[in-house]
């Protein structure tokens, strides 16, 4: 990953991962075992280090309906300067950028069909995460964002839940509720990131021909490093959006989105207030 900015001309970032694994299934019982392998050389911060991690995971199915599984792995979490800018587009220039060491992450869940249509998962994740990175306003310009790493390790936990709904490829309904956990080491807080996210999505498709959407994000539990150290607690976050196109041929359609439709006033992040009723819409050909 070659970067250019104002301050150095170049910098070279490499990244090697693999992650060989050998799988094993017999009646019910399914066992992966494997490492992760992982090496960077890094300028940005002088890294030179090679990485191995446990990659090992078992599942045991009782039925269509309940499926148990757990297992225990590590990665290392690529970070890019494209990938941060997309995440938070009022990044500042000569942002430091380094790679989230996933160190050991410990995994439980189940999975299953309930009926023919339904399928639901659930699960906890803990991990320890070193330079876990975080979002903060500059110092010198508060209208833009640095980025604070946590250099000890981050203890992360997320417990989840998801049900789906899928009917033939007509229609299609999709809830997912996260809960999140932070243990900084050396930051005081794990800056606008929330605790709390539930996601809700629906798509209806008539004929093949109109196909309409709609999604609901529902966000809480966000911090933000204000002026003198202070911690800023950010409002909740509700944004409804819908969609809907229609397909004049294979190649072309027509489209319109509404975001944040019930012109909810909120900040994803601090000093950033969301605008209200935001309106596309476009034409769309492929070929």
């Amino acid at each position: 990953i070659n970067r250019d900015d104002s301050l150095i001309s170049s910098l070279k970032r490499n990244l090697i991962i693999a992650r060989p694994a050998y799988q094993f299934n017999y009646s019910n019982i399914s066992i992966k075992a494997g490492v992760g392998l992982a090496l960077e050389n890094d300028d940005v911060v002088n890294l030179d280090k090679f990485h191995v991690y446990p990659d090992i995971e078992v599942s045991y199915s009782f039925s269509d309906a309940l499926n148990l599984y757990g297992g225990i792995r590590g990665d290392i979490e690529k970070k890019t300067l494209d990938f941060l800018a997309e995440e938070n587009p009022f990044l500042g220039p000569n942002v430091p950028i380094i790679h989230a060491n996933n160190q050991i992450e410990f995994f439980v869940g189940s999975k299953g069909k309930l009926g023919s249509i339904t399928a639901y998962r659930a699960g906890f994740t803990y991990s320890s995460v070193e330079n876990l990175g975080f979002f903060v306003n500059d110092s010198t310009d508060l209208s833009k964002f640095n980025i604070l790493y946590d250099t000890a390790s981050t203890d992360r936990i997320n417990i989840f839940s998801e049900i789906g709904v899928n009917k033939e490829n007509i229609w299609q309904l999709n809830l997912r509720a996260d809960f999140y956990s932070y243990n900084t080491e050396i930051l005081a807080e794990a800056w606008h990131q929330p605790n709390f996210e539930l996601n809700l999505m629906g798509k209806y498709n008539f004929f093949n021909k109109v196909r309409l959407g709609a999604n609901i994000v529902f966000l809480s539990g966000i911090s933000a490093l204000g002026q003198n150290n202070t911690n800023i607690n950010l409002d909740p976050i509700f944004d409804l959006s819908i969609n809907a196109a229609y397909l004049v041929s294979k190649q072309f359609s027509i489209y319109l989105t509404l975001n944040n439709l019930t012109s909810s006033e909120y900040e994803r992040y601090y000093r950033y207030p969301v605008r209200g009723i935001q309106v596309l819409g476009g034409l769309s050909y492929s070929f």
